[in-house]
């Protein structure tokens, strides 16, 4: 009886999981998701809630390609690569094919050279974001200390919100 009762509740639960999950994809504009992940310079067969709509058959596929192809055009530009690198994000050179990597590359360590600075660790880190090591060797020593100086100040005010 005991075994026929969790069974039981056991399905009631996967159901109630099933249809959450087909609520909230049939909810997701399809366009703006795609375009979205391609413009983080991901492919969409690394995005996890792409795969589990696709699974339970509720993903408009035109409009995934379509939003994909769009986000992929934004982020394939060599300033868009240099916006990253001043943004301390790594990036995905194999995505843009269409252009040079020499290019890319080039633009990419221009802003990384703007980002990976004493100055800009330090507001980075007081800005509660984590560090994805992305500056060279030489880059990295001078901007960790700023870093660390700002995020242990992030956290210090963090915890004393959280305590009162």
């Amino acid at each position: 009886m005991k075994r026929l009762l969790f069974l039981s509740l056991l399905l009631f639960l996967s159901a109630c999981s099933n249809w959450a999950l087909k609520d909230r994809c049939e909810k997701t504009n399809w366009f703006e998701y795609s375009r979205d992940v391609a413009f983080s310079g991901r492919y969409l067969d690394e995005d996890g809630f792409i795969k589990d709509c696709k699974g339970v058959d509720r993903i408009s596929a035109v409009q995934v390609d379509l939003g994909f192809k769009s986000g992929r055009e934004r982020y394939c530009t060599y300033e868009s690569f240099f916006r990253n690198g001043e943004a301390g994000e790594p990036v995905n050179f194999k995505m843009c094919d269409n252009l040079v990597m020499y290019n890319m590359q080039e633009r990419y360590a221009q802003g990384l050279a703007n980002f990976c600075k004493a100055e800009s660790g330090y507001s980075y880190g007081s800005a509660g974001k984590v560090y994805k090591n992305v500056c060279i060797k030489r880059d990295e020593e001078k901007f960790m200390p700023g870093y660390l100086k700002g995020r242990s100040e992030y956290l210090v005010r963090t915890i004393s919100q959280l305590e009162k």
